[in-house]
C-alpha cells in the first residue's frame, strides 16, 4: 500500500483487527505509509523499495506485489492475503481451516468474463490463502511471469489456472457449496479450493450481513464516498455490516442494479443523519441520475457544492453530473478546479480534459491533456486510451 490508502487501512483495522489471529503484515511503498503504519497496533510494516504508485501505474506495483508474496512462500511461510477493502466480520479461517488445499480463494462473477461464462464463476485475487507447497510456489512463479505482460493480477491468475485444464467438482463447506480442482504445474500437484460466494462476498456489507468477509466493489469515481459511508456505518452501529437496507426502501428504487439500489438507500440513511459530506452527496446525485430522478440529483449536487468536494475523483463525478443536468457553467468551474491539481492521476486527467473540451473550455482541456501526457508519458497514455474508448463504447451499448 501507499500513503493515500491509510484512511482505508484504519477503517479495515477498526472492523477486522478483532478477528485476526496475528499481526497484519503491510508492505509499504513509500516512507509516509511506513511511518504511519509503525504507529498502529497489530501491524507489522515492511518498507519495500520506494515507488511512486498511482492507481494507474499498476503494472510495477503488481510485479513487486507478487515478488513480495513469493519471498514468504519460498521461506516456508503460508500467507493469507486480504485486500484492504475486504472487511472481516468474523474470523474467516475456521470456515475452511480443515481443508488442506494448496490455494483457497474467494470467488466472484466478473473478470475474465469468458471464464466466468465457462466455469460459472472466477477466482477473486482479493482474498486467498496460499500454503507454502511446491505446487503453490510453482504457480506463483508462473503467475509473476504473466504479470510481466498483464495489467490485472486476477486475469493472469484465472487464465494461468485455465491453461492447466481444471475440472471443477462440488465441495461441501459448512452448509454451503464450494468448488475444487486438482491440476499439475511444472510437474507438481496443485489443489485449488474456490470458496462459496456467500462466505466471502463482493456485495456491500449492509446487503450481506452474514458473510464472513465482505469485499464490496468500490466504484472508482466514488472511492472517498464509499470510505466515508462505511466509516459512518461503523461509528453508528459498531460494525461495517451493522446497517441493513430495508426491503421497502429497495422497492422505491426498483430499476437500479441491486448494488446501485443498496448504495443509494444507504447514502440516504447516512445523509439524513449527518449531511455534511460533499462526496456522499455527489455519489447520491449520480445514482439518482442513473435512476432517472433528475430533480433529486439536482438537489443532491446543490448539497455537494454547499458542503464542499475536495478530492479529485468526487470533483470529476460532480462535474460530469452537473454537465448531464445541463448546468454547464458550474460544471466548467468544478472541472477547472480539478484541472488545477498538479498531482492528478492519469484517468482523472484524461476524463477531466475531455469533459472540459466538451464544455467549451478547449484551452483548459488541451493544457490538462498535454500536462497529463508529459507527466505520465506516451506509453501510459497509449495504454489507457484504448481502455477509455472501450469503456465508452461498452457504456453506450
Amino acid at each position: 500500500m501507499n500513503a493515500p490508502y491509510m484512511r482505508l487501512l484504519k477503517l479495515w483495522l477498526a472492523q477486522s483487527a478483532a478477528h485476526m489471529p496475528g499481526d497484519l503484515h503491510v508492505g509499504c511503498m513509500d516512507m509516509d505509509s511506513y511511518a504511519q503504519c509503525a504507529g498502529l497496533e497489530r501491524v507489522t510494516a515492511t518498507a519495500l523499495p520506494q515507488l511512486d504508485i498511482s492507481r494507474d501505474s499498476r503494472h510495477s506495483l503488481l510485479v513487486r506485489h507478487m515478488a513480495f508474496f513469493r519471498s514468504f512462500l519460498e521461506q516456508g511461510h503460508d500467507i493469507l492475503h486480504t485486500d484492504i477493502d475486504a472487511f472481516w466480520h468474523r474470523a474467516p479461517l475456521p470456515d475452511f481451516a480443515g481443508f488442506d488445499d494448496d490455494i483457497i480463494c474467494s470467488t466472484e462473477f466478473g473478470i475474465p468474463r469468458n471464464l466466468a461464462a465457462k466455469w460459472g464463476f472466477v477466482l477473486c485475487a482479493g482474498f486467498y490463502l496460499a500454503r507454502s507447497t511446491p505446487g503453490t510456489t510453482a504457480f506463483f512463479a508462473r503467475w509473476q511471469e504473466r504479470l510481466e505482460y498483464h495489467t490485472r493480477e486476477q486475469i493472469a491468475f484465472n487464465q494461468l489456472l485455465d491453461s492447466l485444464q481444471p475440472f471443477w467438482e462440488d465441495v461441501a463447506l459448512g452448509g454451503l457449496t464450494g468448488k475444487r480442482c486438482r491440476v499439475e504445474i511444472d510437474g507438481q500437484p496443485l489443489s485449488v479450493l474456490a470458496l462459496p460466494y456467500e462466505l466471502v462476498t463482493r456485495d456491500s456489507p449492509f446487503t450481506a450481513p452474514h458473510a464472513a468477509v465482505a469485499h464490496p466493489y468500490f466504484e472508482r469515481p466514488f472511492f472517498t464516498s464509499h470510505v466515508e459511508l462505511l466509516e459512518f456505518v461503523l461509528s453508528e452501529t459498531g460494525a461495517t455490516n451493522g446497517y441493513v437496507v430495508p426491503d421497502e426502501a429497495l422497492v422505491e428504487v426498483s430499476g437500479l442494479s441491486p448494488r446501485d439500489a443498496a448504495a443509494l438507500c444507504a447514502l440516504k440513511w447516512r445523509l439524513a443523519a449527518s449531511p455534511a459530506s460533499g462526496p456522499n452527496w455527489t455519489h447520491l446525485g449520480c445514482l439518482q441520475l442513473r435512476h432517472g430522478d433528475r430533480p433529486g440529483a439536482a438537489l443532491s449536487f446543490d448539497q455537494a457544492l454547499l458542503h464542499g468536494v475536495d478530492d479529485p475523483n468526487s470533483q470529476l463525478a460532480l462535474g460530469l453530473g452537473l454537465r448531464e443536468l445541463g448546468n454547464r457553467e458550474q460544471a466548467r468551474r468544478i472541472l477547472r478546479r480539478t484541472a488545477a491539481n498538479l498531482q492528478l492521476e492519469a484517468l482523472v486527467s484524461r476524463q477531466a480534459a475531455i469533459a472540459l473540451i466538451s464544455l467549451g473550455a478547449v484551452l483548459d482541456g488541451l493544457l490538462l491533456g498535454v500536462r497529463s501526457l508529459r507527466r505520465f508519458g506516451f506509453r501510459e497514455s497509449a495504454r489507457l486510451l484504448p481502455l477509455m474508448v472501450r469503456n465508452k463504447l461498452r457504456g453506450a451499448l
